[in-house]
């Protein structure tokens, strides 16, 4: 239903959008529940404040109240979608990106989203009457599919396995890299004292609340038939009660993923250029 282009920002997909009218580029984040705007272009875009609506935003190193903008037409290429107000907050990117939001997953989960970064195309398809055998990568090369469950807010969980054990993660088109949440760490054995340990640093959340992270060295990552070996990964305190660990943009950069809510599963392709989760450029973000 919608197939357009789109800019790369450190891995991550930026794409065009209209806010009644009116231009403006949002990263496509499928590790938010929500979308939303910056106060910077709210103001740009003249968007009237809603004196009633408020919305919590919930991001890694804590939560924000949001006082929301007014807007009656969100369009995304051809797709126009009646929405009254948007949230207003911060986006993690760096300030020479010129990214103008967030579109999160109360607008991407209405669809099947084809998640192509390798190629910056984001698909929206509406697929109606398919059944269990549903396969939208079929003929398009070799890829495999993962049992999906939906979060309460949209987005799609997958299994993985870590160090032996199978646990839950998030595909995070918005977090910059791959994640594992501190307690997920904790019980296969990296304590807290042997993160005390290790290199550390500081990231930004999507609320811009500041989250210390370290790193560690895996013996083994396995998503699917994709096994990890001596894989350094970012362990930090990601705020979501089930989550065990975001898979960010080191991994989603590398491969194309439909996220189905059809059937439900997630399609992955491999990408013929791919590296290692957390091999890359990037020591984690949020």
């Amino acid at each position: 239903m919608v197939e357009q282009g789109a800019r790369l920002v450190d891995g991550r997909l930026v794409v065009a959008v209209q806010l009644d009218g009116q231009a403006a580029e949002f990263l496509v984040d499928t590790g938010s529940g929500g979308s939303l705007i910056t106060p910077e272009a709210a103001q740009r875009l003249g968007l009237r404040r809603s004196p009633v609506q408020r919305t919590l935003i919930l991001g890694a190193g804590g939560s924000a109240v949001s006082a929301d903008a007014e807007v009656q037409r969100f369009s995304i290429g051809s797709v126009t979608l009646d929405r009254r107000t948007i949230a207003v907050g911060a986006a993690a990117v760096t300030p020479d990106a010129h990214v103008d939001g967030l579109l999160g997953m109360d607008v991407l989960s209405k669809f099947e989203i084809d998640l192509d970064i390798p190629q910056s195309r984001l698909g929206l398809w509406l697929a109606e009457g398919c059944g269990a055998a549903f396969d939208p990568l079929q003929g398009g090369g070799p890829h495999f599919a993962l049992p999906a469950v939906r979060a309460a807010s949209g987005q799609a969980l997958v299994p993985v396995r870590l160090d032996g054990t199978t646990m839950l993660g998030l595909l995070d088109s918005g977090a910059a890299g791959t994640i594992v949440k501190t307690a997920a760490a904790s019980y296969v054995g990296v304590t807290p004292a042997v993160l005390a340990q290790e290199p550390g640093g500081i990231a930004l959340g999507t609320d811009l609340h500041q989250v210390a992270l370290h790193t560690h060295r895996f013996p083994e990552l396995v998503i699917g038939p994709e096994h990890y070996r001596n894989i350094t990964l970012a362990v930090g305190p990601v705020q979501v009660s089930v989550l065990a660990m975001l898979v960010g943009a080191d991994y989603l950069e590398h491969h194309r993923v439909w996220i189905s809510h059809v059937v439900p599963r997630v399609f992955i392709a491999r990408s013929l250029s791919r590296e290692n989760p957390g091999s890359g450029r990037r020591g984690g973000g949020l």
